[in-house]
């Protein structure tokens, strides 16, 4: 049974310091990629076992959307026959330009591109 990725980082990372195993070697063995536990020691080094603890996003669980546009954007998609994605977007973000739900994003940007500041 293969380990989790975070127990074979940690195991790896522990053979590297304490078995001196070449860390390439001991990400390997493990099944973890080298730059992982690169960056793993990287973190350890600066702040030891604390650097190692995963920590959550700092925006999880806020919506950068209005309250409305995710119940639109879902009645849209549930349409038979279903839509494609571009066009839901287009009629997502024209509810949103035509001031219905506030602004999903600026109309020379993408769907997926974040604007600077806007909630």
């Amino acid at each position: 049974m293969p380990k989790r990725p975070l127990e074979g980082a940690v195991c790896a990372l522990r053979r590297h310091l304490q078995d001196g195993v070449p860390l390439a070697r001991a990400a390997s063995d493990a099944g973890v990629a080298v730059q992982t536990e690169q960056r793993s020691l990287t973190r350890y080094r600066a702040r030891r076992l604390a650097g190692l603890v995963r920590t959550s996003r700092a925006d999880t669980g806020h919506r950068r959307l209005p309250a409305e546009l995710p119940g639109l954007i879902e009645g849209l998609a549930l349409r038979k026959p279903g839509p494609a994605v571009s066009a839901i977007d287009r009629q997502a973000l024209g509810a949103a330009q035509a001031g219905l739900y506030g602004a999903a994003h600026p109309p020379d940007r993408g769907p997926w591109i974040c604007s600077g500041g806007a909630s």
